[in-house]
């Protein structure tokens, strides 16, 4: 994970590793999920604190992935990427409400 602007708040909360490796967390403004030479790449965060953190087929550790946020892109090449994977995908907005959801688990 590289995050810019470790030092402020933001930039803290955006660094902290997760608890549980098979879940990964999206959230910000501006969120960019794309694949690049065969790695998803997730771009996410505030202003500009940002992370960007790749995720390769092998191993795979990640089995669901939640973007909380209204603003960005997730690409459709990402999306196969994930069913092909078995990776479950999940969008909330602001207030909680699902707006999108994979059906594979």
């Amino acid at each position: 994970v590289s995050v810019t602007s470790p030092e402020t708040l933001v930039g803290q909360i955006f660094s902290r590793q997760p608890g549980n490796q098979s879940v990964i967390i999206a959230d910000g403004y501006g969120i960019k999920i794309s694949v690049y030479r065969g790695i998803l790449t997730i771009e996410d965060g505030l202003g500009r604190t940002r992370r960007i953190r790749k995720i390769p087929k092998v191993p795979r550790e990640v089995s669901r992935l939640f973007i909380l946020g209204d603003t960005g892109y997730v690409s459709l090449e990402s999306i196969r990427w994930c069913a092909d994977l078995g990776i479950s995908i999940t969008q909330l907005d602001r207030t909680g409400r699902i707006v999108m959801s994979s059906p594979w688990p």
